[in-house]
C-alpha cells in the first residue's frame, strides 16, 4: 500500500502550482501576439485603419497588411500568414468553398452605388458598348456587376462585348489609354475617374444587398488568446466609423494619404456605401438563420450560373454575431 506522506502532498502542490503558472503564462502570451488582418484600398475597410491613426496604442491588439488587392488578401489568408482578411461576400464564399474553414464576424459595409461601371467620355449609354471593350479584374465580384449590369439592358449581354481583364491598379489607366470603352471599377479609381469627367453606365445600387464587405476570419484563428485582439479590431472598425461620422474633416484629411485623392475628395469615396452600426450587423449576422444568409444563397446562385462557385457550396454556420460589441451605441 502507497503511503502518503506530507513531503509528497507538498510536492504535488508544487507541480501543480507549475502547471498552473506555465498555462498561465501560455495564454498571457498568447493574448500578447496581435490578430494580423490583410486588406486592399477600399473606403469601408480604411476605417480600422483610420483609428489605428488616432489610436496608435492599438498596433498591440492587431496589425494591418495592406494589400495590392483582394487576391493577394485571400492568398494570405487561405496560407495561414494572416488571420484574416477584408473581403466581398462572394470572395469569402469561395475561399470557403476552396477548403479554408472561416467565420464571417463583421459587415464593414453594403454597396448601394459605389461599385460602377464607367464609360469613356464619348460613351453616355450602355448600348454605345455594343461590341466594344469592357475592362475588369478577374474574380466573382467583376462577374456579379456584369451579369447584373447585363441583366440590366435590352441591348447588351456575354456575346457583343469584348471583355478585356486588367489589374485592379490599371482601372483608371485602361481608360485614360484607350485601352477600352469601359471598366467595372470602385473607389478611389472610380472617383478619379468622375472627376475627369467619365460617365456612370450602371452602378450598384441597382443590384441591392448582393455586394458586401466583410471580414473574413479563420476558425483555427478563434481561440480564445485571440478573442480579446478580434474583439479590439472590430471595435477599431466601429470606432473609426463613428469618427468619420462625427469628424469628417478630420477624417478625410488622414484618409487623403491612402486614396491618393485631396482631402476635400475623400469623403465623395464614400458616396453609395452604407456603413451599418452594431445594431444592424447584429441584425444581419445574428440568430440561428442569420439575415445574410438568404443575400449569400443569391449570390451563389450567380456565381455558380457562370461556374465560379459550387452551387452546394453551404452558407449555413458560416456568420456569427458573437464578437461584435454588445453595447449597439456605435
Amino acid at each position: 500500500m502507497k503511503i502518503i506522506t506530507i513531503k509528497s502532498i507538498k510536492k504535488s502542490l508544487y507541480r501543480l502550482f507549475l502547471v498552473s503558472v506555465t498555462s498561465v503564462l501560455i495564454v498571457s502570451c498568447g493574448e500578447n501576439q496581435p490578430i494580423s488582418v490583410a486588406h486592399h484600398p477600399w473606403p469601408g475597410y480604411e476605417l480600422i485603419d483610420l483609428y489605428q491613426s488616432l489610436v496608435p496604442e492599438s498596433r498591440k491588439h492587431f496589425n494591418i497588411i495592406r494589400t495590392q488587392d483582394s487576391k493577394e488578401s485571400i492568398s494570405l489568408l487561405e496560407s495561414g500568414q494572416v488571420d484574416a482578411a477584408a473581403l466581398t461576400m462572394d470572395e469569402a464564399l469561395t475561399v470557403k468553398e476552396a477548403g479554408t474553414d472561416i467565420k464571417v464576424v463583421l459587415i464593414f459595409d453594403i454597396s448601394a452605388g459605389a461599385d460602377v461601371v464607367i464609360g469613356n467620355n464619348s460613351f453616355s449609354d450602355p448600348h454605345q458598348l455594343v461590341n466594344k471593350r469592357i475592362a475588369y479584374t478577374p474574380g466573382p465580384l467583376s462577374m456579379l456587376i456584369l451579369t447584373k449590369f447585363f441583366e440590366s439592358s435590352e441591348t447588351l449581354g456575354w456575346d457583343n462585348v469584348e471583355l478585356l481583364p486588367v489589374g485592379s491598379s490599371e482601372h483608371q489607366s485602361v481608360i485614360e489609354e484607350g485601352r477600352a470603352e469601359a471598366v467595372v471599377t470602385y473607389p478611389p479609381a472610380s472617383r478619379q475617374l468622375i472627376l475627369d469627367n467619365k460617365n456612370i453606365l450602371f452602378d450598384s445600387s441597382a443590384m441591392p444587398n448582393l455586394i458586401f464587405d466583410v471580414l473574413a476570419v479563420r476558425e483555427s484563428s478563434l481561440n480564445f488568446s485571440n478573442r480579446n485582439n478580434l474583439r479590439n479590431l472590430i471595435n477599431a472598425h466601429f470606432e473609426g466609423r463613428q469618427h468619420f461620422i462625427a469628424n469628417p474633416q478630420d477624417a478625410s484629411f488622414r484618409l487623403s494619404q491612402k486614396f491618393g485623392l485631396p482631402a476635400q475628395e475623400v469623403i465623395n469615396t464614400y458616396r453609395g456605401l452604407l456603413l451599418p452600426d452594431s445594431r444592424e450587423n447584429h441584425r444581419l449576422l445574428g440568430g440561428s438563420s442569420p439575415q445574410i444568409q438568404r443575400y449569400a444563397t443569391e449570390i451563389v446562385e450567380v456565381l455558380s450560373s457562370h461556374g465560379l462557385i459550387s452551387p452546394t457550396v453551404s452558407t449555413s454556420e458560416l456568420f456569427t454575431d458573437q464578437y461584435l460589441p454588445t453595447e449597439l451605441n456605435h
